[in-house]
Protein backbone atom coordinates (compact mmCIF):
# COMPACT_ATOMS: atom_id res chain seq x y z
CA UNK A 1 0.00 0.00 0.00
CA UNK A 2 2.82 2.41 0.88
CA UNK A 3 4.45 1.50 -2.41
CA UNK A 4 1.35 2.60 -4.33
CA UNK A 5 1.16 5.84 -2.38
CA UNK A 6 4.84 6.55 -3.12
CA UNK A 7 4.30 5.96 -6.81
CA UNK A 8 1.32 8.37 -6.79
CA UNK A 9 3.43 10.99 -5.09
CA UNK A 10 6.18 10.55 -7.67
CA UNK A 11 3.58 10.71 -10.46
CA UNK A 12 2.00 13.96 -9.22
CA UNK A 13 5.32 15.53 -8.20
CA UNK A 14 6.18 16.54 -11.75
CA UNK A 15 2.66 17.67 -12.62
CA UNK A 16 1.39 21.19 -12.60
CA UNK A 17 -1.38 22.25 -10.22
CA UNK A 18 -3.78 22.64 -13.10
CA UNK A 19 -3.11 19.11 -14.31
CA UNK A 20 -3.49 17.77 -10.80
CA UNK A 21 -6.94 19.39 -10.42
CA UNK A 22 -8.00 18.02 -13.77
CA UNK A 23 -6.90 14.53 -12.86
CA UNK A 24 -8.74 14.71 -9.49
CA UNK A 25 -11.85 15.99 -11.22
CA UNK A 26 -11.81 13.14 -13.74
CA UNK A 27 -11.25 10.65 -10.95
CA UNK A 28 -14.10 12.11 -8.89
CA UNK A 29 -16.46 11.96 -11.85
CA UNK A 30 -15.48 8.37 -12.57
CA UNK A 31 -16.02 7.33 -8.95
CA UNK A 32 -19.36 9.18 -8.82
CA UNK A 33 -20.46 7.50 -12.03
CA UNK A 34 -19.54 4.09 -10.68
CA UNK A 35 -21.47 4.80 -7.48
CA UNK A 36 -24.45 5.99 -9.55
CA UNK A 37 -24.41 2.78 -11.56
CA UNK A 38 -24.36 0.75 -8.36
CA UNK A 39 -27.02 2.73 -6.52
CA UNK A 40 -29.37 3.75 -9.34
CA UNK A 41 -31.14 0.34 -9.89
CA UNK A 42 -31.96 0.11 -6.19
CA UNK A 43 -33.19 3.71 -6.18
CA UNK A 44 -35.45 3.07 -9.17
CA UNK A 45 -36.88 -0.03 -7.54
CA UNK A 46 -37.51 1.80 -4.29
CA UNK A 47 -39.15 4.65 -6.15
CA UNK A 48 -41.39 2.28 -8.09
CA UNK A 49 -42.37 0.49 -4.90
CA UNK A 50 -43.17 3.76 -3.18
CA UNK A 51 -45.16 4.98 -6.17
CA UNK A 52 -47.08 1.68 -6.28
CA UNK A 53 -47.90 1.90 -2.57
CA UNK A 54 -48.90 5.53 -3.01
CA UNK A 55 -51.22 4.62 -5.89
CA UNK A 56 -52.77 1.88 -3.77
CA UNK A 57 -53.34 4.29 -0.90
CA UNK A 58 -54.91 6.85 -3.27
CA UNK A 59 -57.22 4.16 -4.69
CA UNK A 60 -58.35 3.10 -1.22
CA UNK A 61 -58.90 6.72 -0.33
CA UNK A 62 -61.01 7.30 -3.44
CA UNK A 63 -62.99 4.12 -2.71
CA UNK A 64 -63.68 5.35 0.81
CA UNK A 65 -64.77 8.71 -0.55
CA UNK A 66 -67.12 7.05 -3.07
CA UNK A 67 -68.63 4.52 -0.67
CA UNK A 68 -70.76 7.04 1.24
CA UNK A 69 -72.13 8.22 -2.08
CA UNK A 70 -72.95 4.67 -3.14
CA UNK A 71 -74.49 3.90 0.25
CA UNK A 72 -76.57 7.05 0.16
CA UNK A 73 -77.75 6.19 -3.34
CA UNK A 74 -78.72 2.67 -2.30
CA UNK A 75 -80.48 3.90 0.83
CA UNK A 76 -82.44 6.45 -1.21
CA UNK A 77 -83.45 3.75 -3.71
CA UNK A 78 -84.55 1.36 -0.94
CA UNK A 79 -86.53 4.12 0.73
CA UNK A 80 -88.33 4.80 -2.55
CA UNK A 81 -89.12 1.11 -2.96
CA UNK A 82 -90.37 0.89 0.63
CA UNK A 83 -92.63 3.88 0.08
CA UNK A 84 -93.99 2.36 -3.14
CA UNK A 85 -94.73 -0.95 -1.39
CA UNK A 86 -96.37 0.87 1.50
CA UNK A 87 -98.56 2.75 -0.97
CA UNK A 88 -99.51 -0.52 -2.66
CA UNK A 89 -100.37 -2.13 0.68
CA UNK A 90 -102.43 0.89 1.70
CA UNK A 91 -104.27 0.82 -1.63
CA UNK A 92 -105.03 -2.90 -1.35
CA UNK A 93 -106.15 -2.49 2.26
CA UNK A 94 -108.45 0.35 1.24
CA UNK A 95 -109.97 -1.74 -1.55
CA UNK A 96 -110.43 -4.71 0.78
CA UNK A 97 -112.08 -2.48 3.33
CA UNK A 98 -114.45 -1.06 0.71
CA UNK A 99 -115.33 -4.53 -0.61
CA UNK A 100 -115.86 -5.83 2.93
CA UNK A 101 -118.15 -2.90 3.71
CA UNK A 102 -120.16 -3.49 0.55
CA UNK A 103 -120.54 -7.18 1.38
CA UNK A 104 -121.76 -6.32 4.87
CA UNK A 105 -124.28 -3.84 3.53
CA UNK A 106 -125.47 -6.31 0.92
CA UNK A 107 -125.71 -9.05 3.56
CA UNK A 108 -127.96 -6.86 5.69
CA UNK A 109 -130.19 -6.08 2.74
CA UNK A 110 -130.36 -9.72 1.72
CA UNK A 111 -131.13 -10.82 5.27
CA UNK A 112 -134.04 -8.42 5.47
CA UNK A 113 -135.38 -9.14 1.99
CA UNK A 114 -134.83 -12.92 2.09
CA UNK A 115 -136.92 -13.47 5.16
CA UNK A 116 -139.75 -11.46 3.63
CA UNK A 117 -139.58 -13.44 0.37
CA UNK A 118 -139.30 -16.62 2.38
CA UNK A 119 -142.44 -15.87 4.36
CA UNK A 120 -144.32 -14.78 1.22
CA UNK A 121 -143.46 -18.10 -0.47
CA UNK A 122 -144.74 -20.02 2.54
CA UNK A 123 -148.02 -18.07 2.50
CA UNK A 124 -148.42 -18.34 -1.30
CA UNK A 125 -147.84 -22.11 -1.33
CA UNK A 126 -150.40 -22.50 1.43
CA UNK A 127 -152.96 -20.51 -0.55
CA UNK A 128 -152.31 -22.55 -3.72
CA UNK A 129 -152.85 -25.84 -1.89
CA UNK A 130 -155.96 -24.79 0.09
CA UNK A 131 -154.14 -24.61 3.40
CA UNK A 132 -155.15 -21.80 5.73
CA UNK A 133 -152.28 -20.12 7.59
CA UNK A 134 -153.37 -19.24 11.12
CA UNK A 135 -150.04 -18.02 12.43
CA UNK A 136 -146.39 -17.77 11.38
CA UNK A 137 -143.59 -17.46 13.94
CA UNK A 138 -140.06 -16.95 12.63
CA UNK A 139 -136.72 -16.75 14.32
CA UNK A 140 -133.42 -15.54 12.84
CA UNK A 141 -130.54 -17.67 14.09
CA UNK A 142 -127.10 -16.41 15.07
CA UNK A 143 -124.63 -17.69 12.46
CA UNK A 144 -120.89 -17.24 12.15
CA UNK A 145 -119.87 -15.19 9.09
CA UNK A 146 -119.11 -17.16 5.91
CA UNK A 147 -120.37 -20.45 7.36
CA UNK A 148 -123.13 -22.67 6.01
CA UNK A 149 -125.73 -23.04 8.76
CA UNK A 150 -129.41 -22.80 9.61
CA UNK A 151 -130.46 -19.20 9.01
CA UNK A 152 -134.19 -19.18 9.84
CA UNK A 153 -136.64 -21.27 11.83
CA UNK A 154 -140.28 -20.75 10.86
CA UNK A 155 -143.17 -22.37 12.66
CA UNK A 156 -146.40 -22.41 10.64
CA UNK A 157 -149.72 -23.03 12.36
CA UNK A 158 -152.30 -24.15 9.78
CA UNK A 159 -155.75 -25.58 9.18
CA UNK A 160 -157.09 -27.47 6.17
CA UNK A 161 -159.98 -29.71 5.23
CA UNK A 162 -157.94 -32.51 3.65
CA UNK A 163 -154.76 -34.40 4.52
CA UNK A 164 -153.92 -34.40 0.83
CA UNK A 165 -153.68 -30.61 1.00
CA UNK A 166 -150.95 -30.93 3.62
CA UNK A 167 -149.03 -33.38 1.44
CA UNK A 168 -149.24 -31.00 -1.53
CA UNK A 169 -148.28 -28.05 0.65
CA UNK A 170 -145.12 -29.65 2.02
CA UNK A 171 -144.18 -30.82 -1.50
CA UNK A 172 -144.59 -27.27 -2.84
CA UNK A 173 -142.43 -25.89 -0.06
CA UNK A 174 -139.64 -28.33 -0.83
CA UNK A 175 -139.81 -27.54 -4.55
CA UNK A 176 -140.12 -23.75 -4.34
CA UNK A 177 -137.68 -22.92 -1.52
CA UNK A 178 -134.03 -23.92 -1.76
CA UNK A 179 -132.17 -25.60 1.10
CA UNK A 180 -135.05 -26.05 3.53
CA UNK A 181 -135.66 -28.71 6.13
CA UNK A 182 -139.24 -29.59 7.09
CA UNK A 183 -139.55 -31.22 10.49
CA UNK A 184 -141.74 -31.52 13.53
CA UNK A 185 -145.09 -31.88 11.77
CA UNK A 186 -147.88 -32.13 14.33
CA UNK A 187 -151.50 -32.59 13.23
CA UNK A 188 -154.88 -33.37 14.79
CA UNK A 189 -158.56 -33.06 13.95
CA UNK A 190 -160.33 -30.10 15.53
CA UNK A 191 -163.96 -29.61 16.46
CA UNK A 192 -164.81 -28.54 12.90
CA UNK A 193 -163.52 -31.81 11.51
CA UNK A 194 -160.60 -30.04 9.86
CA UNK A 195 -156.96 -30.93 10.17
CA UNK A 196 -155.23 -28.53 12.52
CA UNK A 197 -151.50 -28.46 13.34
CA UNK A 198 -148.13 -26.88 12.81
CA UNK A 199 -145.02 -27.43 10.69
CA UNK A 200 -141.50 -26.36 11.56
CA UNK A 201 -139.53 -25.16 8.50
CA UNK A 202 -135.79 -24.42 8.64
CA UNK A 203 -133.85 -22.54 5.95
CA UNK A 204 -130.12 -23.16 5.40
CA UNK A 205 -127.57 -20.91 3.75
CA UNK A 206 -124.49 -18.70 4.17
CA UNK A 207 -124.40 -15.41 6.04
CA UNK A 208 -121.71 -12.92 4.98
CA UNK A 209 -121.66 -10.90 8.16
Amino acid sequence: MEEYIQRLDEYFEGKKDKDKRLIFLVAFVAVAYIIYLLVNPSAVEVRENVESELNGINKELNDLKNKPKELNSQIARLNREIQEKQSEVASVSQKNSEVSQKVKELSKLLAGSNINVYLNDIARDALDTNVTIIRIDNMLNQVNPLSFAKLYDVNVTFETESFNNIVQYTRRLEESIDAIDISDIDMKVNDKGNIYGHINISSWGVRYE
